[in-house]
């Protein structure tokens, strides 16, 4: 049975699970998915009991959310880009692609599906043909759907090899308050993909046949229109290993219950508590003594505070320490430990800090670059734009690590110097168009001879004094 957390979690997220009837497996899989997004998107179980008209003392700081937000950054960047092999970046089908993907905005569409991964280890993405207009052109449409509600099925002996997926999920009808399910099933039949599309009448659970279509014979290709890939490499299946497991969320558990505690320290030692002592036994009492009241106590009383006896650098030391196991076990970086010496790293010292972040980078880039070079190929197939001499269809990633620009400058200039590169090449490393800059390069010589003509000539003539 799933606890409470998970429950809650799965009522937190839009739309519903529709097969009350699934395996354990399956079940625990969704929850793991549950919890996991749960955790990734700052919805964290609560460190500290909070009873009745009591402050609540617990902290969230969730540092598996910014962990993954910046694993993401540094895996899409700013200028993610698809190349086409064998032409130029103004041929018509280059034009095309790009237009394709800004029509389904590209960008936000693939940071969606990295956290998606992030939560459940594996990717799906949808291809609807002529869905997506941009300047009254039509686009096929890519979607993202939610691992937490598809099923695949595979080969037995092949797990790569897919045989059928089913998406399925519940919501409430606007009109009857009643819930209502839909499933869509793609499946691999005689070598062609046949979507079929099923729902319940509200408050039913009996499924009925809407509609079927022949994917494959109407759009003319030989591939699934679902495309699957895993978020990391893994030998478990199809799944793949995603960004959050089950020792980084106690991790983090135990960051917040740290931090918790640390605030409700605080909060009860914010104030002096004030004490007399000097008093008979029958004395004892609680005095109301404001700031500009004067206290008269007996003789031989003494007024004293009450203050803590430890300091909390040991515990804020300790949630540092978890901080940086956690971040550690993410493959990723805490900057703020850096912080005064950001302005003393090299490149190469920055790339030494980001190692293990780019060793996760790299493996992320097979896997997600593999899936966009694919459904950039379906989308001009799709579309008719499609041809062999436009291979090999690859991504252009984007740098993924800040670096000095003097010292890559230098590094340009040594190369230049000792012959290892073109001069055209190092235009374009320094991010110039070669041709471009060529052409205004002997415009602005011609220009300068032109000047330079005209005071011989105005010299020779007399002019020129």
């Amino acid at each position: 049975m799933a606890d409470n957390f998970i429950s809650r979690a799965l009522d937190g997220f839009i739309g519903r699970l529709a097969s009350a009837m699934m395996d354990q497996t399956r079940k625990q899989f969704i929850e793991s998915i549950v919890e996991r997004r749960a955790y990734r998107q700052g919805w964290q179980r609560e460190s500290l009991k909070v009873k009745a008209n009591q402050s609540n003392d617990n902290v969230t700081l969730n540092l598996i959310g910014k962990a993954v937000d910046q694993s993401l950054s540094m895996l899409f960047g700013e200028s993610l880009a698809v190349d086409l092999g064998g032409v130029g970046d103004d041929a018509d089908p280059q034009l095309w692609l790009n237009n394709a993907w800004k029509a389904n905005r590209g960008e936000v569409l693939l940071r969606r599906l990295g956290m998606m991964g992030a939560d459940a280890g594996i990717c799906y993405a949808k291809i609807i043909p002529n869905a997506k207009q941009l300047m009254g052109v039509d686009y096929p449409r890519l979607i993202a759907l939610d691992p937490l509600y598809m099923e695949v099925y595979t080969e037995p002996s092949d797990y790569e090899k897919v045989m059928r997926y089913v998406y399925e999920y519940a919501t409430e009808d606007p009109e009857t308050q009643k819930e209502v399910k839909y499933k869509q099933v793609f499946t691999l039949e005689d070598g062609s993909w046949v979507i079929r599309d099923y729902q319940t009448e509200p408050g039913t659970s009996k499924y009925e046949l809407i509609n079927e279509e022949n994917y494959t014979a109407a759009n003319g290709v030989d591939f699934s229109p679902v495309l699957n890939w895993q978020n990391l490499p893994s030998v478990a299946g199809i799944e793949g290993k995603p960004d959050v497991t089950g020792d980084i969320i106690q991790l983090q558990d135990k960051i917040n219950y740290a931090a918790s505690n640390i605030n409700k320290i605080i909060r009860l030692n914010a104030h002096p508590r004030w004490y007399a002592t000097g008093f008979g036994s029958g004395q004892l009492a609680t005095i109301n003594w404001g700031p500009e009241e004067m206290l008269k106590l007996p003789n031989d009383s003494q007024v004293g505070s009450a203050e803590m006896s430890s300091e909390l650098e040991g515990s804020r030391e300790w949630v540092k320490w978890l901080t940086q196991s956690l971040y550690s076990l993410m493959r990723s970086v805490d900057v703020s430990t850096v912080n005064d010496k950001l302005g003393q790293l090299t490149n190469f010292g920055v790339r030494m800090l980001y190692q293990d972040a780019l060793g996760k980078n790299n493996d992320k880039r097979d896997l997600y670059g593999e899936a966009i070079e694919e459904l950039s190929r379906r989308m001009l197939k799709i579309g008719g734009v499609y041809s062999e001499s436009l291979e090999p269809i690859r991504v252009v990633w984007p740098e993924p690590l800040p670096s000095d620009e003097k010292e890559g400058i230098k590094a340009i200039a040594k190369d230049l110097d000792y012959g290892l590169v073109s001069a055209q090449t190092a235009s374009g490393k320094r991010g110039y168009d070669w041709s471009v800059e060529q052409e205004r390069i002997a415009d602005e010589q011609a220009a300068e001879g032109n000047v330079g003509d005209e005071i011989l000539r105005l010299f020779e003539t007399g002019r020129g004094a």
